[in-house]
């Protein structure tokens, strides 16, 4: 770097920081020269001093590894700014001689040995470069040429004017030199010289020997060492255009032997490598071909990612190469491969790349042109795998623009809506479907997510209206029937919380027309007839729905609290028999009905609350009091315990959802657990919850402490913590309250009965 004065390097006072020409010395300093460049480029016009640093940041960049047009540019500069600097010039000659510029890169050489005869490596390039453009040249007349120089340019000088070349010694260099000559001359024997692994003086000599090495192996026939000669030159970075053409060449023989013995998967291995390479059209229509036969065979397979590659790979060259035909094909393919992978993004991608292949007027006539209803489902696909990534925002910005193109193609819309919705953008989507609605009052689709919009207003009365609309214009369409059915029994429900029974029977009864299969509806119809206490209709409901069920023991549970909530026991004990005989249900089936029954018929826990801070503590949870119905609770219990005597599991699901509306029942059960279990630390922990609801502090307090020990012992830390942080709540109002809040947030998140680590959040 040119010297700089002091004062252009010292250490500068705070606000000096703000200084371009400090900005770009630290730049500078700390190697980033474009920042630098940036920083002293304005300075430069009007400071020599700056200049100078300019010139030698672009010299530094220029060898710093830049892409060789930029690096070009740099030492074009840096000669410009600072003319006097011989090195400049030498660097900008070697690039411009390495791109075969060689009249400017003489005029380069020439202005560094102007400004110092003795660069003696500038000399040898000036008489190579002046030999390179003429080998009858004069190499006397050119400045700097002495004797050494001579001696060193002979080989190269024999080998322009096709003499022999004289080098007989065994050094890496009189071999290279040597093999060069028998190459040119067509001797076989040029392979002996060339292969030679000793490092050459420079390394791009290295580079040339082993291309050079290849064109021998080539020549003998042995293509295969060719080609892994030639690849290794290009990866090295060595990559000068005859090069590539060579071996471009060479794969493409390669290829077309591959086809010829069927190797399928040699064929697309070899093509993949290729990227990157051009070649011309033969070339690249016959990857192309290896590629997609490799990639439908390895999706024959199963192997999808493989297949995915290989496509991958086939629209890179297809991107890269002139038009040789549609990317349609290739991207429809490699998008399913993406969706089979389950990589979202990359298939909508994919996807979305062949729908701007869309011609922008119908062109009928194009062989292979897809059809509007194929085009709809390319659509539909890009809007289900954004979705499936997580982006429809994604998919929004596709729909907005098909629809740019066409405004009345309504289909789109309805996508976009959805897309809209899926987005949160729930009033835009209304708005998307109220203007189709405005183009085509009777469109399907529109129509039936106006529906959905309407319930989302609460106009059910006006969305039951459309609904009935749609099903009497399509009686061929029968799943509108089954949409409609769903509809009123969401009414039905609706109107059912806002009491108004009489509105959900309605409901009900319209919805059965719609769908009579379903024995939702009548079971629903008979709920809402046990206010007013037509048993006989109620029983006759009960019935259809009872055969409506069939084999579905979760449906025979609604069934049956049916009459838990209408107080019937004989009924009820009639219906149970029916389900013991023609069902024979399972543990988990009596389980579901003996907890169904208790929660039905024990009043709920009181809520829990900020105790000890406003207010006392709410007094203990009176004694339960058994009745017929807890009774028959218990008796269902007790038989999905003795159809699975030894399981843990099912003991420690009744315990925990006992726990808060029957302590005392829950208590059995976790004790069984933990005599199955004793050294399981978590079935502990439920036992010593269960004693502390049950007031025995000083039980569950011990309980609790070997569960902290048996956890240690067994190294699970966290969970004894949690055993102890429980057993300093046992005996204070802090436990039930802790036990519900934590029951009622799995409640609203869909959890299991009972997870410690829930629990233990609210101690």
């Amino acid at each position: 770097m040119p010297k700089l004065k002091r004062s252009f390097i010292q250490h500068q006072p705070p606000a000096a920081l703000s200084d371009p020409r400090q900005i770009g010395l630290r730049a500078f300093h700390a190697n980033r020269f474009g920042e630098a460049i940036l920083a002293w480029g304005p300075l430069a016009v009007r400071d020599a001093e700056v200049r100078g640093a300019l010139a030698e940041a672009h010299f530094r960049r220029a060898l710093s590894g830049a892409p060789a047009d930029t690096a070009l540019a740099d030492l074009r500069r840096a000669v410009e700014l600072a003319p006097e600097e011989p090195r400049y010039h030498y660097h900008l000659g070697r690039q411009l001689h390495l791109l075969g510029d060689l009249p400017a890169a003489i005029e380069r050489y020439r202005a560094v040995l102007q400004r110092d005869p003795g660069w003696a490596d500038t000399a040898r390039l000036l008489a190579l470069a002046a030999l390179e453009q003429s080998p009858r040249a004069d190499l006397a007349a050119l400045p700097g040429f002495t004797p050494a120089v001579e001696r060193w340019i002979a080989p190269a000088r024999a080998l322009l004017r096709g003499a022999p070349v004289a080098p007989e010694g065994d050094s890496p260099v009189d071999r290279f030199w040597r093999g060069l000559g028998r190459i040119a001359a067509g001797d076989a024997a040029a392979r002996e010289d060339l292969d030679d692994e000793r490092a050459l003086p420079n390394p791009q000599l290295n580079a040339l020997r082993r291309y050079y090495r290849g064109a021998a192996a080539a020549r003998g026939g042995d293509s295969k060492t060719a080609l892994k000669l030639w690849q290794r030159g290009i990866e090295s970075g060595a990559t000068p255009a005859w090069l590539r053409e060579n071996l471009a060449v060479l794969l493409l023989e390669q290829l077309a032997a591959l086809h010829q013995d069927g190797d399928v998967a040699g064929a697309a291995a070899l093509a993949q490598g290729s990227v990157g390479l051009a070649g011309g059209v033969a070339f690249d229509e016959l990857r192309l071909l290896a590629l997609d036969r490799g990639a439908h065979a390895a999706a024959g397979q199963g192997d999808w990612g493989r297949a995915a590659e290989l496509w991958q790979s086939a629209r890179q060259i297809l991107s890269a190469s002139a038009k040789i035909g549609s990317p349609r094909p290739l991207l429809h393919n490699l998008a399913l491969a993406y969706e089979r992978l389950e990589r979202w993004m990359e298939a909508a991608e994919s996807w979305r790349g062949m729908l701007r292949t869309r011609p922008r007027r119908k062109a009928a006539a194009e062989e292979g042109a897809l059809s509007d209803a194929q085009w709809a489902w390319v659509r539909e696909r890009i809007i289900t795998c954004y979705k499936q990534a997580g982006r429809p925002d994604e998919a929004v910005v596709v729909f907005r623009q098909i629809i740019k193109d066409d405004p009345n193609d309504l289909d789109t819309r309805v996508q976009l809506a959805d897309a809209l919705l899926a987005n949160q953008q729930e009033r835009a989507a209304s708005n998307e479907i109220d203007r189709i609605l405005k183009i085509d009052p009777r469109h399907l689709e529109a129509l039936l997510r106006h529906v959905a919009f309407l319930d989302l207003d609460g106009q059910l009365a006006v969305s039951e209206q459309v609904m009935r609309d749609l099903v009497a214009r399509h009686p061929e369409r029968p799943e509108l029937r089954k949409r409609a059915a769903q509809l009123f029994l969401q009414h039905g429900r609706q109107y059912a919380q806002w009491s108004r029974a009489a509105q959900a029977h309605q409901a009900f009864v319209e919805g059965e027309r719609y769908d009579p299969e379903d024995y939702l509806f009548p079971l629903n119809q008979a709920r809402m007839l046990l206010g007013q206490r037509r048993h006989g209709e109620i029983r006759a409901l009960v019935e259809r729905a009872t055969a409506l069920a069939g084999e579905q023991p979760e449906a025979f549970v609604k069934i049956f609290e049916t009459w838990v909530i209408a107080d019937r026991m004989d009924e009820a004990r009639a219906l149970l028999e029916r389900f013991e005989r023609d069902l024979k249900p399972d543990a988990h089936a009596y389980a579901d009905l003996g907890l169904m029954i208790m929660m039905r018929v024990t009043p709920p826990p009181a809520p829990a609350g900020l105790f000890g801070i406003f207010g006392a503590p709410p007094a203990p949870p009176p004694k339960p009091v058994d009745t017929p119905w807890t009774q028959l609770a218990c008796e269902l219990l007790d038989k999905a315990i003795a159809l699975r005597p030894d399981d843990v599991a099912l003991r420690k699901e009744l315990a925990s959802e006992l726990m808060l509306p029957r302590a005392d029942l829950a208590l059995r059960y976790a004790e069984d657990a933990a005599r199955l279990t004793p050294d399981e630390p978590d079935t502990l922990i439920l036992l010593g919850l269960v004693q502390g609801l049950n007031e025995r502090v000083r039980e569950a307090k011990a309980t609790l402490q070997r569960a902290a020990q048996l956890a240690r012992k067994q190294g699970k830390r966290e969970l004894a913590q949690q055993a102890q942080e429980m057993r300093s709540a046992v005996g204070t109002p802090m436990l039930r309250a802790g036990i519900q809040m934590s029951l009622m947030d799995m409640d609203m998140s869909g959890g299991d009965p009972f997870d410690l680590d829930d629990i233990e959040d609210f101690f």
